[in-house]
């Protein structure tokens, strides 16, 4: 079994977790991040884009990018209006241009675009950056002591691909990372998912503290 252990790990390869991994890396620290999908997002989800976010986008670069890929799609200047059909009457409108009255207030500007076309840039900056993201991999069981946590990965293509600092004992499939005062590090480690639901810290700060999440 191969020993890898890791300052921070993200249980979670969707927008939160690669975008948690991206800013880590900005930082100079480096994350691994497990996601049991094959891949990014194949649906086109999460369309709007408020100012906060692409405030962040444009700090590490990606704002010309996102808005690039966005116009693929979508008019700059569209709004948001409910309809009967796509040729029906229009029932109401919620915005009826996505920056109007935002001047002023950032030095961007809001966005439409879609997360199965957001997901692929935010990884790519992430892995630039430092993080490893491995596919087809998920999180079994989360282990916590004075020292750190030890998180039971399973590889569902069968393929060992992390270990345990502490060699544990597990299924041929099974692997484990171990992140916590063995790595050496005092950066904490971190979790994060399609949808967060619970959470667990070591709750010193100078071990590594995880947070679980699960979709």
């Amino acid at each position: 079994m191969t020993v890898q252990d890791t300052p921070i790990l993200i249980v979670g390869g969707s927008l939160v977790g690669l975008t948690t991994a991206m800013l880590l890396g900005t930082l100079d620290v480096p994350s691994l991040v497990v996601e049991r999908h094959a891949g990014t997002a194949i649906h086109p989800r999460a369309g709007h884009f408020q100012l906060g976010t692409m405030e962040m986008l444009r700090q590490v670069g990606l704002e010309d990018e996102v808005r690039s890929a966005s116009l693929a799609t979508y008019h700059p200047t569209g709004g948001i209006v409910a309809v009967e059909s796509l040729a029906g009457r229009e029932l109401a409108t919620y915005v009826s241009e996505l920056n109007e009255g935002v001047e002023g207030y950032s030095p961007t500007r809001r966005v439409f675009v879609n997360q199965d076309v957001l997901e692929p840039i935010l990884a790519r900056k992430a892995s630039e950056l430092g993080a490893t993201v491995r596919n087809r991999t998920e999180a079994a069981g989360l282990e916590q002591d004075a020292d750190g946590v030890t998180v039971t990965l399973h590889d569902l293509d069968g393929v060992a691909s992390a270990g345990s600092a502490r060699g544990m004992s597990s299924p041929p499939t099974a692997t484990a990372a171990r992140c916590g005062s063995a790595s050496g590090s005092r950066w904490p480690a971190t979790a994060s998912s399609r949808g967060a639901s619970r959470s667990t810290s070591a709750g010193t700060a100078d071990r590594c503290c995880a947070i679980a999440t699960r979709a």
